[in-house]
């Protein structure tokens, strides 16, 4: 009997191994830090995928809307793009610039006047 539960057991915990793992072909996408700063304005296809959360279809989707709306005048501007979210610009900001110039770090940062 003893032998039977252990049998089960063994079973059991082989079989939630292997349930999550990925398939041995399945494309992997390892997160890449940019080097640079990457312009939202002038970057391609491949640029922009560079980026934490775009991928090919949301990079495409970045210069179609580029190139019917025109520039992006800061990165918050970003979510005019469908698939672009409020937690997607928060974890791309210290990645990219927009119109050749840094974003602030924090939204609270006012100008002297």
């Amino acid at each position: 009997m003893t032998g039977l539960v252990i049998t089960g057991l063994i079973a059991a915990a082989l079989a939630l191994s292997i349930a999550g793992r990925a398939p041995a072909d399945a494309p992997t996408r390892l997160a890449t830090i940019p080097e640079r700063k990457i312009d939202l304005n002038s970057a391609d296809v491949d640029e922009l995928q560079l980026l934490p959360g775009i991928g090919p279809a949301i990079a495409a989707r970045i210069i179609e809307d580029r190139a019917a709306r025109g520039r992006f005048p800061d990165v918050e501007s970003l979510t005019r793009v469908r698939g672009v979210g409020p937690r997607t610009v928060i974890n791309i900001t210290r990645f990219t610039i927009a119109d050749g110039t840094e974003q602030a770090p924090d939204s609270d940062v006012h100008r002297d006047r």
